[in-house]
């Protein structure tokens, strides 16, 4: 692996929420490489600001594959509850909300742009339980009322991604990146989802 220069998003956010052409510039490289991620047939299943690097050049790279599993996995760990917490899809409590797969990460691009944008993610507690009780049982607030400048449609991506169950969520990254952007700060009425 290549050595990073520079911090995770974690650090980055601790010092300073970006601003909301940042988080866009930032989030739309991790799903691109997340998409790469996919098509290789790779799930990884912990995405999170503390395992996405940017580097001194503005470069964003995922790191922490520990928890990823392929599309072709036959292994059943949907039992297994792996991941951290605040950025866990429902279905990586309880596979009641159905299998674990690329929707996973969708989900996990939704929380972490929501963390971007508001400097927190989407359920917080001070105890791991509380947290994952939030994430299966309610939905989250839209961005815009944590942070005053995050437009409609940046709000309806971080909803859209953060669906309950994955088959209300955007279908794919690809369809994620198609999405984010066509965004533009300068314009946000003529762009919908």
């Amino acid at each position: 692996m290549d050595i990073i220069e520079g911090q995770n998003l974690a650090d980055k956010i601790a010092e300073e929420v970006p601003a909301v052409d940042q988080a866009v510039r930032w989030i739309i490289q991790v799903a691109e490489a997340l998409h790469v991620v996919h098509e290789a047939g790779v799930v990884h299943c912990d995405l999170k600001p503390a395992n996405v690097l940017v580097s001194s050049d503005d470069r964003v790279v995922i790191t922490d594959f520990g928890l990823a599993r392929t599309t072709t996995s036959t292994i059943n760990s949907d039992a297994t509850l792996a991941g951290s917490a605040p950025w866990m899809a429902p279905e990586q409590t309880d596979p009641v909300f159905g299998s674990i797969d690329h929707r996973t990460d969708v989900y996990g691009l939704g929380a972490l742009l929501f963390t971007l944008l508001t400097g927190h993610p989407p359920f917080e507690a001070t105890r791991i339980p509380d947290v994952l009780a939030q994430i299966v049982s309610q939905s989250p607030v839209p961005p815009s009322r944590l942070r005053s400048g995050i437009f409609p449609h940046l709000d309806e991506l971080c909803l859209w991604c953060l669906a309950k169950l994955p088959e209300r969520r955007t279908a794919s990254v690809a369809d994620f990146l198609r999405s984010i952007e066509s965004f533009s700060p300068e314009n946000p009425q003529n762009h919908k989802i």
